[in-house]
């Protein structure tokens, strides 16, 4: 498993394999499997991204599932930044073998600043953390939702967990 950060939005992927032939040089190995609030990964091949920022609002709508590629064309500059990096153009099957990776893609505060594209305006009231407990057989990683602006007022939630068990 893999913890990152630094990344305005919510984020799980499935377990993941390398695969150069793919779009992200990644393919699906394990896929999670959700049973109400819980997903649990047993034994997965590959290796799952958790991802579980968004302090602030730069959510990243256009590579997740709410909007189509023809706004993704005309909006972003992702198919310039593909061609530039790989020497490829950026196709709508890209997009959607790269979404077929997420198991979750939230994004929990939507701004009218990203009707244009990206924006970075600092405006939310709702962040993320995630506690992780690890034991000899799991690791359990539970995703918290944190809203309000006043630190006496705030409404904590837990999300969802995932379990990774052998």
């Amino acid at each position: 498993m893999v913890l990152n950060g630094h990344d305005h939005n919510v984020t799980v992927t499935h377990a993941l394999a390398h695969n150069e032939e793919a779009f992200g040089n990644a393919e699906v190995a394990t896929a999670g499997e959700t049973d109400g609030e819980t997903t649990t990964f047993t034994s997965p091949e590959g290796t799952v991204f958790f991802i579980p920022n968004t302090a602030g609002t730069k959510t990243y709508n256009t590579i997740y599932k709410l909007e189509d590629f023809d706004w993704i064309l005309e909006n972003e500059d992702i198919d310039e930044t593909y061609d530039d990096l790989f020497d490829h153009e950026l196709t709508e099957n890209d997009i959607s073998e790269y979404r077929e990776l997420l198991l979750t893609e939230e994004q929990p505060f939507l701004s009218s600043f990203y009707a244009e594209g990206h924006s970075n305006a600092r405006e939310a009231n709702i962040q993320h953390y995630a506690v992780v407990d690890v034991t000899a057989d799991s690791v359990v990683y539970e995703l918290y939702q944190v809203v309000g602006e006043d630190l006496e007022n705030r409404e904590i939630t837990l999300v969802h967990s995932y379990e990774i068990t052998k």
